[in-house]
């Protein structure tokens, strides 16, 4: 079975910084969502005649969205970007900050639109060890730029580490299947993240499923984001009441670039712990992704894709159904 994440891919990372302006068929953005989607297939045409393809386009056709999605989201913090204040009146300055021009956030824009194009291949091929965790993701990462919107910015912080967390936990639960049926009922406590010895991270570490550098570098982009959860006086929307230089709920450019090299952080991470969580599914075919039964289904139906027979199988618990290629 081939790789859903494969290594050429993430060896595109980490993405060039470049304004949204000067993005082109040959960015780095392109060749990750290319590589990405670098499968391929066999197509039967009407007439029955069967063809050779590859599903790599997919890439081309995900960068186009992907442009056209940023440019809306460039032009609407470019607008909002006079909405400026300082308890101070002679320091507010208002000038418009055009965001398709900004190196630093194109380069948090292709991490987002690459984490759409490892979303959707996670999702397509079913690749996941928990369903929730990885719509979660997602979610946390849309709520994220959201609150940016809205000079949200601790806020924004919030989401960004919850996105952490659920690109994380997959990795977990796949080594505590028994764990994550309690999880379910909410009758499991979750260990602490960066805790030694006994801490998540640690105890992937222990297990073989992260290197210790990748939990390294992980629980450090953990630890930037948790200055937004406990509340650090730098990150509060209301600090400087004691030293003047209080500015409000209002458009922070030094926040947005906060913002934007957090987020390329996380993603970058996020997309080595996407790669192990699918490698780890790919391993364990026999299990549902949906409930986490094992080895608890039925064969429902066998059916020719191109040159490959696939075997469907409903899970016995949940009635999910997928497929696998036969032995």
């Amino acid at each position: 079975m081939a790789k859903i994440i494969s290594q050429l891919t993430l060896n595109h990372l980490p993405f060039k910084a470049e304004a949204i302006n000067r993005w082109d068929k040959n960015s780095d953005l392109t060749k990750f969502l290319v590589a990405l989607y670098d499968q391929d297939c066999i197509i039967t045409g009407p007439d029955g005649v069967e063809h050779h393809s590859n599903y790599s386009d997919y890439g081309n056709y995900l960068f186009d969205g992907g442009i056209e999605k940023m440019r809306a989201l460039a032009q609407e913090l470019t607008e909002s970007s006079v909405n400026v204040y300082h308890q101070n009146p002679e320091k507010i300055k208002k000038k418009q900050h055009d965001f398709l021009k900004d190196e630093k956030f194109g380069l948090a824009a292709k991490s987002i639109v690459a984490w759409d194009g490892i979303d959707s291949a996670i999702l397509s091929e079913s690749a996941f060890v928990s369903i929730y965790h990885t719509l979660e993701a997602g979610s946390d990462l849309d709520c994220s730029v959201t609150l940016l919107k809205s000079f949200h910015y601790k806020q924004a912080g919030y989401c960004l580490r919850a996105f952490i967390e659920n690109v994380t936990l997959p990795l977990y639960f796949s080594q505590n299947p028994d764990k994550y049926e309690l999880w379910k009922n909410d009758g499991f406590n979750l260990p602490s993240f960066r805790r030694k010895k006994d801490g998540l991270l640690d105890q992937l570490v222990l297990q073989k499923i992260l290197t210790a550098d990748l939990a390294n570098k992980l629980g450090e982009v953990y630890g930037k984001l948790n200055a937004f959860v406990h509340s650090s006086v730098s990150s509060m929307i209301h600090s400087g009441h004691d030293t003047g230089e209080w500015r409000g709920l209002c458009f922070k450019l030094d926040e947005v670039y906060k913002w934007c090299d957090l987020v390329s952080e996380c993603i970058e991470v996020g997309a080595q712990l996407a790669k192990i969580q699918t490698e780890n599914w790919s391993r364990s075919l026999d299990t549902c992704s949906i409930c986490h039964s094992e080895n608890n289904y039925e064969k429902s139906s066998v059916d020719t894709f191109g040159e490959k027979q696939l075997v469907g199988l409903v899970c016995k618990k949940c009635g999910h159904k997928w497929y696998r290629s036969m032995k």
